[in-house]
């Protein structure tokens, strides 16, 4: 069982201002990346994603390789904060898919 469960089934069911960088841009939500193996974190500029891949694209159920750290390895989420604290941008749907490629 995942050590911390999404309070979201799939990524539609994510609040509307979290679905795309330009929605979280416009309502003015910080979304974070970090890396869980070398614990790099930093704001994500929502402009410059929104420059690279238009506003409609999501941050939901994505992973990127690290460039927090020289020869770090892992694998960045992203991360909002929500009513109770920072919360991950991925569903339960993601985890499971990803769990069962990584077996």
């Amino acid at each position: 069982m995942p050590h911390h469960l999404s309070l979201y089934q799939t990524a539609a069911d994510f609040p509307v201002e979290l679905q795309t960088v330009g929605a979280a841009l416009a309502a003015g939500i910080t979304i974070e990346a970090t890396c869980p193996r070398c614990w790099g974190a930093r704001a994500v500029d929502l402009a410059r994603i929104i420059s690279l891949h238009g506003p409609g694209y999501s941050l939901i159920d994505r992973q990127t390789f690290c460039t927090f750290r020289p020869g770090c390895d892992g694998r960045v989420r992203f991360r909002y904060i929500g009513e109770y604290g920072m919360k991950t941008m991925e569903s339960e749907q993601g985890r499971a898919w990803r769990a069962s490629r990584d077996r």
